[in-house]
């Protein structure tokens, strides 16, 4: 393992230097949902010593934000860049920030989706957890709000299922941080600080292949941890995901659950992690069958929750032997929300 760069930093320049910070989002034909996320963004707090410089990467083949991106380029606490990334895919838009924070002379990168909200101090606290301490790779929390149209009383379901599987996520997080073992949250962009030396030095960068998989930035974890980084968890910046109704179904979870599922496999498969893959298949996925059994036979008490992880874990069942005779995520070919 390589040494992580930063990490060489005395702790009293980290904690006081000043720092130029792009929070950068990428979107794909969801003009409310971005408008509303530069919205947030206009309420933010700026820490000390923290210059904001804001970047949209639109995916798409033209530009299709351009109006709600002016409204806001006078409204922000620092500069509003939008940049046009015409090769379709998460991982490329995601490739293009890094390349345009680069240009701007980044010390930090902060990713979010376009489909959150940021609370003010957000940007205050997950600068803080970077200042505080020597990790380079920082998550943060992520809390689910409810659409602004009305729901059916199966999508209230699902959406109360979703949140109580958040906040377990969110708490189990907090836990490992007291614990000392922060390494083992799983860091992605909904809610992402990256040091800008692990690009540069590192070189770094999120995986092209998985072009509509999802899992890109998962894999980008994993590649920083193999390089020796210090990841981190900051709990107290918050952001808030606008869920849209189309995905509050118990087929979409089971769905996601299988992509997901699938895209994990697949990776193992790909980097040459034959133990692993075949745990997952000779071990886990006879207890994953079991633990289904224990969740139906728990969904009196569970209710919503259950319900949810019923449809996900059995989606994370089909997702591995469906990727086990070949069968590829294409999760991200088609836009939700708006």
């Amino acid at each position: 393992m390589s040494q992580s760069p930063s990490a060489l930093l005395p702790a009293e320049i980290r904690a006081t230097r000043p720092l130029t910070v792009v929070v950068a989002a990428c979107t794909r034909r969801r003009p409310k949902m971005l408008e509303r996320l530069l919205g947030s963004y206009a309420a933010l707090e700026v820490p000390e010593n923290v210059t904001p410089i804001f970047l949209v990467v639109e995916n798409d083949e033209t530009a299709r934000s351009t109006e709600v991106i002016a409204a806001f380029e006078d409204k922000l606490p620092g500069p509003l860049h939008a940049v046009l990334e015409t090769v379709p895919g998460i991982p490329m838009a995601r490739n293009r920030g890094l390349v345009e924070a680069a240009a701007l002379g980044a010390d930090l990168v902060l990713y979010v989706d376009d489909d959150e909200t940021v609370a003010p101090d957000w940007l205050t606290e997950i600068v803080a957890a970077w200042r505080g301490g020597t990790a380079e790779l920082i998550g943060g929390p992520v809390r689910l709000t409810e659409p602004q149209a009305p729901l059916s009383g199966p999508q209230k379901t699902v959406f109360d299922g979703m949140v109580k599987r958040f906040a377990t996520k969110e708490a189990r997080a907090v836990d490992r941080m007291k614990a000392g073992q922060a390494d083992r949250v799983t860091v992605v962009t909904n809610n992402w600080l990256c040091d800008m030396r692990l690009v540069r030095d590192l070189g770094l960068r999120f995986d092209e292949a998985l072009q509509f998989t999802g899992g890109s930035d998962t894999k980008f974890f994993r590649d920083a941890r193999a390089h020796g980084v210090e990841t981190g968890w900051a709990p107290a910046a918050i952001v808030y995901e606008t869920v849209p109704p189309e995905r509050l179904t118990l087929p979409y979870q089971y769905t996601r659950g299988r992509d997901q599922s699938a895209t994990s496999f697949g990776q193992k498969v790909a980097e040459g992690k034959w133990a692993s893959a075949a745990t997952s298949i000779l071990i886990l996925l006879p207890l994953k069958a079991l633990s289904l059994v224990l969740i139906a036979l728990s969904l009196p008490v569970t209710r919503s929750y259950g319900l949810v992880s019923l449809f996900r874990q059995a989606g994370w069942i089909a997702g591995r032997l469906t990727r086990l005779f070949g069968r590829a995520s294409k999760l991200y070919v088609k836009t939700t929300g708006n």
